[in-house]
């Protein structure tokens, strides 16, 4: 390691630095870039860049030339980062602070060229370039019109995460336009236009609406948005696309069994959003199920079984039959596979995992299919075991309250035997090293088992031992209550008996809880309960309290009062003390907080780089053409003004009007008025002539000077004559 820093400190160059860094631990990485800011001798390579921003957070007060160095490094390595497709995203972490002018100035006219030049920026930049307008302030309409029109030429390169990304962005960037609205409005608008070409080529038979994998990345992404009303046209757009590669004469038969899977998986999450016609529908569970009982699902990977199971759970109210017929062929080629390899397993419970959510016929059909088998949970670790239990843990209650006593009494026997397995697994494997959310879960499914035993008179003794495994699992769980996150604490109190075990529990333990979050989600459950847990509400208070007074970060703070609001409301005056005390916190936090990071380029410097970025897009004048145009075919109001600089301003002769608080502005092309009043200046306004006649001007002039006039009168005492 000292070997390796010796050969980085005799590097002289950008390219000797990346070459020598590629060879290092991430560690040793950091360190560098650590010292590389305290070191203006050579600029921080791209590789060590990330590493560097990092380091630069945590550097004190009165480091600006260790953030100048940084930001002058990230300038001479956009043009590579930016090739790269990782430009946007360290540029949304760099300090803003003095210095950055510069560096935001380049950065916006590389992206300005990129984004006009067909696939001139990575696809993987697309989702960022609205995060970076926002933050920088930067309003420019055509800039943003290029943008659009590279989505619209790359979406299909997207990834589903970077659309919904894409969307998100776009719909925080506050940028309006008079006549066709919003940010968003306009994304949706050209992608619905490139996506129109192509379904309306689809239905005439030609190409194909777009690749299948491709249209469920943007159906996923459309739907993030949280102004359904704005994506509705991109909504019906991917509608009839979807129609369109599905019904369109000979693109059915060109689709493979991944193209059918991402197909119906989009339409499983578009029809409750927007609506898809059932033959459509039918067509594609059809075709799914004839895949997959054809031997054709060894095309069909994890990710895309899962996609068949949750688009069963959506279309299950909708078309039933055809649902159930889908989700049991997709049970016999998951048990074929068990069968068939033992390695199968983690791919079996990736795809248990996506049916947690689904009905619970669904799960009771799954139940019935892959778990009811002996021996079926041998050799399976923790993970897997609590996969298999979220999907049983509330069908022996639902299984009772229908009727089933039969059915109640298998699945309390199985809930029981998969709670025992997973806890002795936990015990072999240790139980500090297990997930808490693993203890929490048996919790959970052993006292929502035995509560729905409890109702038959015939199941008594299974119930006792459920309870028994219950308090097993608490007692494993005591001393780990300070891991406990949010979603943890919300799973413990969802037993549907008496939470006075656990509420017990908690109120022994919750001095020793350090998460906020999961504070505050402790609170929310205390006063959710019944008055007899006054004990935990006591309890729960004074440990926030408590810990409030010790974070000093006002973005903590800030979450856990949202945390707060989104329980139940202030009942009491300590609950609406405790806000108003978090509250105050957070004032006092942000009054001493350093905004380096929250900071932003000067409005005017801004618009100083929207005036770059156009001047950028104009084409080079045509000066001769220009001077030999006769001067009666110009139209005064199509010359383009004249802007001159100070020094060139003063050797013009411009009109006088024998007033010194009234000048002539070259840059306003009109008269300026001004007062000086007692140290500070007085601004009447700006008088510009109606037309560019002599009289015009003097008009202008004797309005400009009845405001003088009318601003001496009113701040000082003895009025002066205008022509004296």
């Amino acid at each position: 390691m000292p070997l390796a820093r010796c050969q980085l400190a005799r590097c002289r160059t950008p390219g000797h630095l990346a070459t020598a860094m590629s060879g290092m631990g991430s560690i040793s990485c950091r360190r560098f870039a650590s010292s590389a800011l305290n070191s203006s001798a050579t600029r921080i390579p791209a590789a060590a860049l990330q590493e560097a921003i990092q380091a630069s957070k945590s550097l004190p007060r009165g480091s600006e030339a260790s953030i100048h160095h940084l930001l002058e490094s990230f300038e001479a390595a956009a043009p590579e980062l930016m090739t790269s497709g990782r430009c946007l995203a360290l540029a949304l972490q760099l300090p803003l602070a003095n210095g950055a002018e510069k560096p935001v100035k380049r950065l916006l006219l590389l992206l300005s060229r990129s984004l006009r030049q067909p696939g001139g920026l990575p696809a993987t930049e697309l989702p960022l370039v609205p995060a970076l307008l926002q933050r920088l302030g930067l309003r420019d309409q055509e800039l943003f019109d290029d943008f659009c029109a590279a989505c619209a030429h790359s979406w299909q390169e997207m990834h589903p995460k970077e659309l919904s990304t894409l969307i998100r962005n776009t719909e925080v960037y506050s940028l309006l336009h008079p006549t066709r609205g919003t940010a968003l409005c306009r994304l949706v608008a050209s992608l619905s236009s490139a996506l129109g070409g192509s379904s309306e080529a689809a239905a005439a038979g030609g190409l194909p609406a777009g690749p299948p994998a491709a249209l469920a990345a943007l159906c996923h992404g459309a739907l993030a948005a949280k102004s359904r009303t704005t994506c509705a046209p991109l909504l019906e757009q991917l509608r009839l696309a979807l129609q369109a590669s599905i019904e369109a004469p000979g693109c059915e038969e060109a689709l493979t069994a991944a193209d059918r899977v991402e197909l119906l998986g989009a339409a499983g999450e578009l029809h409750p959003a927007i609506g898809v016609t059932t033959a459509t529908l039918r067509r594609l569970l059809e075709s799914c199920q004839k895949s997959l009982e054809s031997g054709s699902e060894v095309q069909l990977s994890p990710g895309r079984l899962s996609l068949v199971a949750r688009a069963c759970g959506r279309l299950t109210l909708d078309l039933p039959e055809e649902s159930m017929q889908l989700f049991q062929a997709l049970l016999n080629h998951l048990h074929g596979a068990e069968a068939r390899s033992q390695e199968a397993g983690p791919a079996v419970s990736q795809v248990l995992r996506a049916c947690r959510q689904l009905p619970a016929q669904l799960r009771r059909q799954l139940v019935d299919k892959l778990l009811k088998v002996d021996g079926r949970f041998d050799g399976l670790g923790a993970n897997e075991l609590e996969v298999r239990l979220l999907l049983v843990h509330d069908l022996p209650l639902q299984a009772a309250a229908s009727g089933d006593e039969a059915g109640c009494r298998v699945l309390g026997s199985l809930t029981r035997e998969l709670v025992q397995k997973l806890l002795d697994t936990i015990e072999a494997q240790g139980r500090h090293e297990a997930s808490c959310s693993a203890l929490a879960n048996s919790f959970l499914a052993a006292s929502t088992a035995a509560h729905g035993l409890s109702t038959l008179s015939t199941a008594e003794d299974e119930a006792t031992l459920l309870e028994a495994l219950a308090v097993r699992a608490l007692d494993m769980l005591d001393g780990r209550w300070s891991q406990l996150v949010p979603l943890e604490v919300h799973t413990l109190f969802r037993v549907p008996g008496d939470p006075s075990k656990v509420a017990a529990r908690a109120a022994k333990h919750v001095s020793s809880m350090q998460d906020p979050a999961a504070l505050a989600a402790l609170l929310q459950a205390a006063l959710a309960l019944p008055a007899t847990a006054d004990r935990l509400d006591f309890a729960t208070r004074a440990a926030l309290r408590k810990l409030v007074a010790s974070i000093k970060d006002s973005r903590q703070l800030s979450s856990m009062e949202a945390a707060l609001r989104k329980g139940p409301s202030p009942v009491n005056d300590q609950q609406r003390s405790l806000l108003s005390g978090i509250r105050d916190q957070i004032f006092g936090a942000i009054l001493k907080e350093e905004p380096v990071w929250n900071r932003r380029p000067a409005r005017g410097y801004v618009r100083y780089v929207e005036q770059c970025l156009e001047r950028g897009r104009r084409p080079p004048r045509v000066v001769a053409a220009e001077e030999a145009a006769p001067e009666s075919s110009v139209n005064p109001l199509e010359m383009p003004s004249i802007v001159v600089t100070t020094s060139q301003a003063k050797d013009i002769d411009l009109p006088k009007s024998g007033i010194s608080g009234v000048q002539w502005h070259a840059g306003m092309e009109g008269w300026e008025v001004k007062l000086d009043v007692r140290g500070r200046k007085v601004l009447g306004g700006y008088f510009k002539p109606r037309g560019y006649s002599d009289e015009a001007k003097e008009e202008a002039r004797e309005e400009a000077l009845r405001c003088w006039e009318g601003l001496h009168r009113q701040h000082l005492v003895r009025p002066h004559s205008l022509h004296t």
